[in-house]
Parts: C-alpha cells; structure tokens; sequence
C-alpha cells in the first residue's frame, strides 16, 4: 500500500471514478504497484534535481538583494540580484528559471516562475519581470503586480535555486553573436 494516505485516498479515488466496478482486488493491487513505482520515479528524479543544483535537499530558497532596478518599459523591469549572505551561489544559465516567493499584503505567500534573463555572471541573477495588468473579466498578477510597483534597490527578495533544462549552452570559444529565430529559438549566423 502507498503509506501516504491522502495521495492513496486521492489516486484510489481517481482511479475508482473512472474504472468504477472494475477496479477489482487484483486492479487495485496493479495500481498501488504503479503508485510505488511513481513515487520512487520522482524521489529518484528530485533527488538528481537537488544533487545537479549542488543544493541539500530541502534548501531551494535563499535571500537575495536587489542591486540594480531599471524600467525599461511602462511594464518591464528588469531586477539584477546578488546572494544577500555574500556566499557564492548555484551555477545558473540564461533561460532557465527561477521561483520568487513573496509575501502578499493579506499575509499570504505566493510563488511566481521566472526565467533568468541573461547570464550576467556566477553570483547574479536577473529577472525580469512583466506587469500583468488585469484586463475585464481577467485579474491582475499579482506577484508581477508587487514586484514592479514596490520592489526596490536594496530591497530582499526569496529566489529558488535555477532549475530548467531549456537553455543555450554556448561552446567556450564560441565568438559569433547569437541571433533569435522562430520560436525563441537562437541560431548562428
């Protein structure tokens, strides 16, 4: 049986509600496998997710500084950070993401994704981040709300550690200049 009850409660669930009177003794024992075997998938590919990142497992979040923020566009701003502790940080590739965890003015936290959008060196990061406006019928962002409107110079913010595996991994004595293609792909000259 997959001891943690609640995904059993919710899988058996979901599997009972599609299968209905076929989910016989011998269904469900062929489906708690397949739980078992999915859960150790994952604690397998978290567990290579963590030792890639060169993070403990666990430790994802971290306190960043803001040491540059500009306005490029009524909408745009881009956020340069560096590590608020002064340790160096994960390695990290332009494309790939980060998580920002922001406590919202109600208290609650909230998490957005955002792509690092260059590679400005080892212990920087920067995003940036688009305004979402809310449009009729449609809400506003609210952590791409907050984030242009009040965060500032010197102010802290949460990141993740970078995760992603869609980046452009340039040689080393790669010379030629990158040029987007379709689809935000880049290709050389």
């Amino acid at each position: 049986m997959i001891t943690n009850s609640i995904v059993h409660k919710y899988l058996f669930g979901a599997i009972a509600g599609v299968l209905g009177d076929m989910v016989t003794p011998e269904v469900a024992a062929a489906w708690d496998e397949v739980g078992w075997l999915m859960a150790g998938a994952l604690i397998g590919r978290e567990a290579r997710l963590y030792r890639d990142a060169a993070v403990e497992r666990g430790e994802v979040w971290r306190q960043w500084t803001v040491i540059e923020r500009r306005t490029e566009t009524p909408n745009t701003v881009p956020f340069l950070l560096t590590p608020s502790d002064g340790e160096p940080a994960p390695r990290a590739r332009a494309g790939q993401y980060v998580s920002v965890r922001v406590r919202m003015a109600a208290g609650a936290r909230q998490s957005r994704q955002y792509s690092l959008s260059s590679d400005p060196g080892e212990d920087l990061r920067r995003i940036t981040v688009k305004l979402v406006a809310g449009t009729a019928g449609e809400p506003a962002g609210e952590v791409s709300t907050l984030l242009p409107e009040q965060v500032r110079d010197g102010d802290g913010l949460t990141l993740s550690t970078p995760f992603g595996d869609v980046f452009l991994d340039a040689p080393d004595n790669a010379t030629d200049p990158l040029v987007p293609g379709p689809r935000a792909s880049a290709a050389r000259p």
